[in-house]
């Protein structure tokens, strides 16, 4: 089975600042997270990037956020 690009998209869920302390391997999860969106920005599919109840929880880590281009 082969992806398609044009029915393809990411999604980025809560990696958010004070629940990546709770994450196992959290700055691995960051790290591959990183890659996945360079390849979904570079191979032009839309990124999406959530975030649940930022002002309890904080904003998506700074290293993903500046990684999101949309």
């Amino acid at each position: 089975m082969l992806l398609d690009a044009t029915k393809a998209s990411l999604l980025v869920i809560d990696i958010q600042e004070r629940l990546l302390p709770a994450m196992a391997e959290a700055e691995r999860v960051v790290s591959k997270t990183t890659i996945l969106m360079t390849a979904a920005r570079e191979l032009g599919l839309p990124l999406t990037v959530s975030e649940q109840y930022p002002n309890g929880l904080g904003r998506t880590v700074p290293q993903l956020a500046a990684n999101d281009a949309t």
